[in-house]
């Protein structure tokens, strides 16, 4: 029964996004854009007091025993890819020119804290 009282919990929340543009400036000449746009964060909490282990066996434990372990990660990442395409026909022949590029880029942060020591398992929650 008493190690219901170590908890876990996380949260994980994901926008995801994408874009397909295209547009005809003049005949035989057109441009386009694809794009896309990635955020992700991540977060949890571990609480691990002192009474969740067996008092019987436990011999020592205390508040100041008890660990709090907190973490955070994100993620952002997008990509950017401009196109233009020049077609034109002569007789029974055809020309097709594209040119495009591709822009990406991707950041991450994580960070991670654990406390132990607590004076009392009512500050356990209050990590940071």
């Amino acid at each position: 029964m008493a190690s219901f009282n170590a908890t876990y919990g996380n949260e994980n929340k994901q926008f995801l996004n994408s874009i397909n543009l295209q547009y005809s400036l003049f005949k035989d000449f057109s441009i386009k854009l694809n794009g896309g746009l990635n955020y992700q964060i991540f977060e949890e909490l571990s609480l691990q007091p002192n009474t969740m282990y067996n008092p019987a066996f436990a011999s020592g434990q205390s508040s100041a025993t008890s660990r709090a372990s907190k973490s955070d990660q994100s993620r952002l990442s997008f990509i950017i890819e401009p196109q233009a395409n020049w077609s034109h026909t002569f007789g029974n022949h055809q020309i097709d020119v594209l040119a495009g590029g591709t822009f990406q880029r991707e950041t991450s942060d994580q960070n991670s804290l654990t406390g132990i020591g607590f004076e009392s398992n009512i500050f356990i929650e209050n990590i940071g």
